[in-house]
C-alpha cells in the first residue's frame, strides 16, 4: 500500500460521504488530514488509514431518521399489531430519554423530543423531561406507556441508571413504577444500538422492549477479536497501535478502547460518544484530533 496515495484516497472519500449527506457537510472542527498526520511510521499510517475508512460521521439528517425509524420499530413489538392499535398506542404513549445524571441539562434527548412533536405527530403533552417522568406517570389514575428515545444505546448503562434512579421527589424510580404495575409497557427505542447494549440492557431490565433502527454487532468494536474495522491481517498489530499512542494522545494505555472497551468508530453531528476510539477523539496538546 503506498501510505500517501491511500491517504488521499480516504480523504478523497471523507469528502464523497460528505456530499452524500452520510457525513455532515464537513464541518471546521473536522480534521481528518491533521489526525492522519499524527502517525509517522509507515506500518501506523497504514493501519490509520484503514481505521478512518471505516468511521462512520452521522449527520444531523441521518440521525433524525433513524430516531424516527426507530420509533416506526416499535410497532413491530406490539401484540398482534394493527393499524387500530398503532394509532392507539401513538395517541396514549408518554415519550422521554434516558439522561447520565439528574443534571445532565445538556442531553441530546430533548431534540428528539422535538423531533417526534414535529415529524412524527406527538402532542406537546406526551413529551415528558426524564426528570419529570415518576411524578407524571403517577399523576394519572391508569398506567401508562412509555417510550424512551435515543441516538445511540453504546453500553446500555446511561439508559439503566436512568431507569434505576430515584426521583428527588418521590423516592420512587422508573422501574419501581414498572414493578409496581403503574407504567403497563415499556419500550426503548435507539437509532442505533451495540449488540453489547442490548445484552445489558436485557439482562438488568427484562421487562422493557428494546429496538433499535440500526444494530452494531460486536465485530464493530476495535476490542473485538474478529472486528471489521481493520482488514484481517491488521487485527493483531491493532491493540499494539492504540497503546502505543496513549501517551501522546493523552488517554490511558490501559484504557484505549473508551467506555465498557467499546472502541467504537462513530461520531454524531451533536457529540461524540466516549464509547468512541479515544484515538479518534483526544484532544490533548500533542495530538491532532479527528473533530476539534
Amino acid at each position: 500500500m503506498n501510505v500517501n496515495v491511500a491517504a488521499s484516497d480516504v480523504l478523497k472519500r471523507v469528502r464523497f460521504l460528505s456530499d452524500l449527506g452520510l457525513w455532515a457537510a464537513l464541518p471546521r472542527e473536522a480534521d481528518p488530514k491533521g489526525w492522519l498526520a499524527n502517525f509517522e511510521d509507515p506500518e501506523d499510517q497504514r493501519l490509520a488509514v484503514v481505521l478512518l475508512r471505516s468511521f462512520i460521521y452521522a449527520s444531523r439528517e441521518i440521525v433524525d431518521h433513524l430516531v424516527l425509524s426507530a420509533i416506526q420499530n416499535v410497532y413491530t413489538l406490539l401484540e398482534n399489531p394493527d393499524p387500530v392499535k398503532w394509532e392507539k398506542f401513538l395517541d396514549g404513549v408518554l415519550l422521554t430519554y434516558p439522561t447520565r445524571d439528574q443534571l445532565d441539562v445538556a442531553a441530546s434527548g430533548h431534540l428528539f423530543l422535538r423531533l417526534a412533536r414535529d415529524e412524527a405527530g406527538f402532542r406537546e403533552d406526551q413529551l415528558v423531561d426524564p426528570r419529570d417522568l415518576v411524578e407524571r406517570v403517577l399523576s394519572f389514575d391508569e398506567p401508562r406507556t412509555v417510550l424512551f428515545i435515543d441516538d445511540i444505546a453504546a453500553s446500555g448503562s446511561q439508559f439503566i441508571d436512568t431507569l434505576l434512579r430515584r426521583s428527588s421527589a418521590e423516592s420512587t424510580s422508573i422501574a419501581d413504577l414498572v414493578s409496581a404495575g403503574r407504567i403497563a409497557r415499556a419500550y426503548y427505542a435507539p437509532a442505533i444500538a451495540t449488540s453489547y447494549a442490548l445484552r445489558q440492557i436485557r439482562e438488568l431490565t427484562p421487562v422493557w422492549n428494546v429496538k433499535a433502527a440500526h444494530l452494531l454487532t460486536g465485530e464493530y468494536s476495535a476490542s473485538d477479536p474478529l472486528t471489521r474495522l481493520v482488514r484481517p491481517e491488521m487485527r493483531s498489530s491493532l491493540d499494539p497501535f492504540l497503546r502505543k499512542y496513549a501517551d501522546r494522545a493523552g488517554y490511558s494505555s490501559e484504557e484505549p478502547y473508551g467506555y465498557h472497551r467499546l472502541g467504537l468508530a462513530i461520531a454524531f453531528e451533536h457529540k461524540i460518544p466516549d464509547s468512541t476510539l479515544p484515538i479518534f477523539r483526544s484532544s490533548h496538546k500533542d495530538w491532532n484530533p479527528l473533530f476539534r
